[in-house]
């Protein structure tokens, strides 16, 4: 059970029922916010999957996966990319479901997605020019708006192309991550962090990641906060980085 303090609760059983009780009418609303960022990964874990705070976006050549620490800029990276034609899949979160055939061998597991919506800060959605089609404002953060997305439910691993670490420098750079920085940003993403160690045995997990973090090539991109988005769009996608990472792989 998750308490939600002043406004009620949030029961998860069994990783297959969801219920809440608040204690008022007037509460109802903002308990069920709740939902989506505490009690589905909740839920998720229950059930042997392992939910990760991330972003995803088909692009030709694949899916690109973008990681970070809140407020990297995710969401603003992904409705960049958006305004340039490509699907966005998620801006927040996915949930990570190994598959196991009939011999309990793994084949590829799946990328889920099931909140089809973007979250962005009303000044990035200015920049995007996207203000005007937000069909919320956030509940708790009234400068953040809601936009909605056409998704794909989900995705097998084996389509991810890259995995990109966001972070904020003085300047825009990108470099190869190796297999082990890969596989620590992923560690990283599984959320809620103070659920894992309850939920989810340790030497499971680090294996289901270890396999997640095989797929894709793994990036690290820094920008400074005031970059031109659109520009560190051109930067990632760049003829001489495909060319770098051609002649130097891991």
């Amino acid at each position: 059970m998750v308490r939600i303090e002043n406004a009620g609760w949030i029961c998860i059983s069994d990783g297959r029922r969801i219920s809440i009780e608040a204690k008022t009418p007037a509460d109802l609303e903002m308990v069920s916010l709740f939902i989506p960022a505490t009690a589905l990964p909740i839920a998720a874990l229950q059930v042997g999957k392992i939910p990760l705070h991330l972003a995803a976006v088909r692009v030709a050549d694949g899916i690109q996966v973008f990681a970070g620490d809140s407020g990297a800029g995710k969401s603003t990276i992904v409705a960049a990319l958006r305004s340039c034609g490509h699907t966005v899949l998620t801006d927040d979160m996915a949930v990570f479901s190994p598959s196991l055939t009939a011999s309990a061998q793994h084949t590829d597991g799946r990328l889920h997605f099931g909140v089809n919506r973007i979250k962005l800060w009303k000044d990035a959605a200015g920049m995007l020019k996207q203000a005007d089609s937000a069909v919320r404002q956030d509940y708790f953060r009234t400068q953040k708006l809601h936009f909605a997305i056409d998704s794909e439910p989900s995705i097998s691993i084996s389509e991810i192309s890259s995995v990109i670490k966001l972070s904020w420098t003085e300047e825009t750079t990108i470099s190869r991550m190796s297999g082990s920085k890969k596989f620590e940003l992923l560690m990283n993403a599984v959320y809620p962090r103070r659920m894992i160690h309850q939920l989810f045995e340790l030497g499971r997990l680090r294996s289901e990641i270890v396999r997640l973090s095989s797929f894709g090539v793994g990036l690290h991109l820094t920008r400074p906060r005031n970059a031109d988005v659109f520009s560190v769009l051109t930067t990632l996608n760049s003829a001489s980085l495909t060319d770098q990472l051609a002649d130097h792989p891991i």
